[in-house]
Formats: C-alpha cells, sequence, structure tokens
C-alpha cells in the first residue's frame, strides 16, 4: 500500500506544488506544477494574491487527485513575501 502526499511551496515569487508517494519506506517526490506569485499592492502595502494561490491549489489537487488513487493529503508552506 502507498500513500500519496501533495504539497505546496508559496515563496515570495512563486510556488509549486510536490507530489510524494511513500511506499515500502521510500518517498519519492517529483514536481507536478509551478507558478508564479504575484503580490496584489493595496492602500500601499502588498498582499499575496490569495484568490489566484486558492485557485492554483484546488485546480492542482484536481488534477492530482484524478491521477492517483490513493488517500491525498494537502501541506502549505509558505514564506515571507518581499516587501
Amino acid at each position: 500500500m502507498s500513500d500519496t502526499y501533495l504539497a505546496f511551496d508559496l515563496g515570495a515569487e512563486s510556488g509549486r506544488a510536490m507530489l510524494g508517494t511513500l511506499q515500502g519506506g521510500t518517498l519519492d517526490l517529483r514536481e507536478i506544477r509551478r507558478f508564479p506569485n504575484e503580490p496584489v499592492r493595496q492602500n500601499g502595502s502588498l498582499y499575496w494574491d490569495v484568490l489566484r494561490l486558492w485557485h492554483e491549489v484546488t485546480t492542482t489537487r484536481s488534477s492530482a487527485s484524478a491521477a492517483t488513487c490513493s488517500r491525498t493529503r494537502i501541506t502549505i508552506a509558505t514564506s515571507a513575501t518581499k516587501g
């Protein structure tokens, strides 16, 4: 039996989705999507465009779920936005 993990790494300028499969004590990782993370300016400050990022997460999740057959877990790691 194998478990499949979908992880998102959201950086200041880009994001990526990684698909990890754990089987027999071995973890296989592969990048399945990369996308820009462009901030939006609001009231003189920069903010992450969370609606766009959410779109990327849900689109990637749908694609990954169709390609995998076991349970899927989602993890999101973030770093600070440049200001």
